[in-house]
């Protein structure tokens, strides 16, 4: 009985533990602003449960924008991890390159505006890293990418590093960034582009701004998670009453 209990016990406080240690997904706003060289604009915002479309994957969106000359449409996810060496704490990463598109009709520029709020990263300084790359297809002549975070729900974004420019768009381009934070609970990252012609085919983008480095808390957390298994092991090994000769 007592071997029974003491089972019970570390399953229980294991199981506990790891759900507390579990990130809560964060609320997502995604925000597009076309320009055109013939001075018509076009805005859409888009956020989960309205816009943002829910696939099977939890925590994985679809999204899609009509505007005036710019259309593009793709996934959007966060980025919750799990616990471990290899934690990826909060954050959120766009692309168009699966089951997407991303094309103009004309001329023009296009803002890309992502916010990631209701994060809990650490209260210790740690990077915090943005990144953009895609490939161009000859059209695409700048874009400009900046990063920011908050440590006030989003109210107030200070720029994580001084962000990314291309002016001359090569075929494929990727770059990143690195900043540090702490007691971050939102992320921000807008990427604008420009295109003096249309352009249709060959034509991705992706960008994401994540803090891939283990929260300490949760690391502690697993630890003791992974005692309470080991002490239930331990009662049924050595159940009370036995004795060793």
């Amino acid at each position: 009985m007592a071997f029974m209990h003491g089972k019970k016990f570390g399953w229980l406080v294991g199981a506990a533990v790891l759900a507390v240690a579990s990130p809560a997904r964060a609320a997502l706003t995604l925000s597009f602003s076309e320009a055109d060289t013939g001075g018509r604009t076009a805005t859409a915002t888009d956020t989960v449960g309205n816009g943002l479309i829910a696939t099977t994957t939890p925590g994985v969106y679809d999204f899609g924008f009509t505007g005036n000359n710019f259309f593009l449409s793709g996934t959007l996810s966060t980025e919750t991890g799990t616990i471990g060496p290899q934690t990826a704490l909060p954050g959120f990463s766009l692309t168009t390159t699966t089951g997407g598109y991303f094309y103009s009709f004309g001329a023009g520029s296009l803002t890309i505006t992502l916010s990631d709020t209701g994060l809990s990263l650490p209260g210790w300084g740690s990077p915090v890293i943005g990144t953009i790359a895609g490939a161009n297809g000859g059209a695409l002549s700048a874009i400009s990418a900046a990063f920011s975070a908050s440590t006030d729900n989003g109210v107030t974004y200070t720029p994580v590093d001084g962000g990314l420019s291309f002016s001359s768009v090569d075929s494929s381009f990727a770059g990143s960034i690195t900043g540090n934070g702490a007691n971050l609970d939102a992320l921000q990252a807008a990427v604008t582009l420009s295109t003096g012609t249309g352009f249709f085919l060959d034509n991705t983008l992706s960008f994401s701004e994540t803090n891939p480095v283990p929260e300490p808390a949760s690391l502690s957390l697993l630890g003791a998670s992974l005692a309470g298994l080991a002490f239930a092991r331990r009662r049924r090994a050595n159940p009370a009453g036995s004795s060793e000769n």
